[in-house]
């Protein structure tokens, strides 16, 4: 594909979160910052929240929707609205009589957006790129991971498993999950997005894998967006030791964190400090407590000018994902600040490691990411060298100007 100068456009940007929720939603900001910079005119949508950061365009966000609980279920009109929201199709209605956009970009819009925005935005005939940030399109749960493990028994199309394992964690919303598939499915309702972007050749696999067609799934190298206060309080670097290993993402089952602990306890010297929040921050606290890992520290979640202050102290950053994780921005934003990365065997993750020098190890093996954490460990000085100069060497791959151009490449693209 060729970059070059595109001519100023009206973006609209559509994620349901406004605030700085995860990475999807910090990538969000910083790509819309940068088509704003090149003098593009951004435009957002998304969903109402407390947490929202100012925008112009929020009187037209759509009705908050928590389905964080299992009350929603109780009433039918709720549940339809998990799987096609009408209130979001007014609301981006009601927007697009204020706003024309050359192009939409979508994000994350599941369940408190959902597809009905697509169907909007095609009858409106805005042509549409959507990120991969997940693997939703083939996965009712997001992660293909269930019961622990790696997980794809939904593949091509065989939704029902996503009720015969309860991805949903219940039978009620595992059952809605399964009806959400299959009505993507048989509507073919993202048939209608022009162009997807994977930001792994794993993601753009498994997408091609599922049926895609080459042409609509482009691979563009992700970039590591800067580490601007999101106004979150954090704990404050003095709390953390001088020297220690980090985790820094959502607790969850996926996410491996209590492999992590496990490889911790067989390394009496080694701290671990864990950036972060989510359901499972409370058993893995009580699995530190049992464990008498006092060298454990939870952080919860920082601002991510804490957690850059903190780099300089990190030995290591451990992402030891049980999921085929896709682009994790942790990963680059350790690369770039000279940390030294160990992973697990999943996903994209092998993919950015190769080019980073980090190191590769079995998912769901402790003794393995023990031992390359002692090996960082015992010659910080030399591991951080390594790093930088891997960064040195794969920063122009991972370029912010370089990944800005790809973007506006296929908005251009669609939007002829």
């Amino acid at each position: 594909m060729q970059y070059g100068p595109v001519a100023a456009v009206v973006i609209l940007q559509i994620n349901k979160f406004f605030f700085a929720k995860g990475g999807s939603e910090r990538y969000l900001f910083a790509l819309s910052d940068a088509l704003a910079g090149r003098g593009h005119e951004v435009a957002h949508f998304a969903m109402q929240h407390p947490r929202n950061l100012p925008s112009p365009y929020g009187r037209h966000f759509a009705p908050n929707r928590d389905y964080t609980g299992s009350g929603f279920l109780r009433s039918l009109g709720a549940a339809r609205e998990f799987v096609r929201s009408g209130a979001a199709a007014r609301a981006l209605r009601a927007l697009l009589d204020d706003v024309r956009p050359d192009v939409a970009h979508l994000h994350n819009i599941y369940h408190q957006l959902t597809p009905s925005i697509v169907e909007v935005l095609a009858r409106h005939e805005v042509p549409m790129v959507m990120t991969l940030h997940d693997y939703k399109l083939v996965c009712p749960s997001y992660a293909l991971f269930a019961r622990g493990r790696y997980c794809y028994r939904c593949r091509n199309g065989h939704f029902a498993n996503a009720l015969a394992q309860r991805c949903g964690g219940t039978r009620a919303r595992s059952t809605l999950l399964m009806v959400e598939a299959y009505w993507q499915k048989w509507t073919r309702v993202y048939d209608r997005v022009d162009r997807f972007i994977a930001p792994s050749e794993f993601m753009r696999a498994t997408m091609l894998e599922a049926g895609m067609r080459p042409e609509r799934v482009h691979y563009v190298p992700p970039f590591a967006p800067g580490r601007d206060d999101d106004g979150t309080a954090g704990n404050g670097a003095g709390a953390w030791p001088e020297r220690f290993v980090a985790y820094a993402g959502r607790l969850s089952a996926e996410k491996g964190v209590g492999v992590l602990l496990e490889a911790i306890a067989r390394l009496p010297d080694v701290p671990l400090v864990v950036f972060g929040e989510g359901p499972e921050e409370g058993r893995l606290a009580a699995v530190t407590r049992e464990r008498a890992l006092g060298r454990v520290h939870f952080a919860g979640h920082v601002s991510h000018a804490d957690l850059a202050r903190a780099m300089p102290r990190c030995v290591a950053i451990a992402v030891p994902t049980l999921s085929p994780e896709n682009a994790p921005l942790v990963v680059l934003e350790a690369a770039s600040a000279g940390v030294p990365v160990i992973v697990s065997n999943m996903g994209g993750l092998p993919e950015l490691a190769r080019e980073l020098d980090g190191r590769v190890v079995p998912a769901h093996d402790a003794g393995a990411l023990a031992a390359a954490i002692r090996e960082v460990w015992s010659d910080p000085g030399a591991a951080r060298e390594r790093a930088a100069a891997a960064w040195a060497r794969a920063r122009g791959r991972f370029d912010h100007e370089r990944h800005v151009d790809a973007v506006l490449a296929i908005y251009r693209d669609v939007a002829a």
